[in-house]
């Protein structure tokens, strides 16, 4: 996962959404994209630099979210992304 051989299937963009909606956005995308039979997506999440004292909030926010339900039970891993995917900026979610 993290060499980034295997390529995303689907991505999901959460740039400028509030944490709120970002985790709506989040869940929804991986469990419709367990539902579809997909096993990788490309979290984007940003790097912080529109965030409040450039702290990336998605980012540090995204290993809860991948923990609890609805999409926990769906995640087997998750690692950054390679460069030409966001790097830092990105996150792959590989699904169950």
């Amino acid at each position: 996962l993290r060499s980034g051989q295997r390529r995303p299937e689907v991505e999901v963009d959460l740039h400028r959404l509030d944490r709120e909606a970002a985790r709506r956005e989040l869940h929804a995308t991986l469990v419709a994209a367990a539902e579809s039979g997909l096993r990788c997506v490309c979290v984007i999440h940003g790097g912080g630099r529109h965030s409040e004292g450039g702290r990336p909030v998605l980012k540090s926010l995204l290993p809860e979210w991948l923990a609890e339900p609805p999409s926990g039970p769906l995640v087997l891993a998750f690692a950054p992304a390679a460069p030409a995917d966001g790097a830092s900026g990105a996150t792959y979610v590989w699904l169950r």
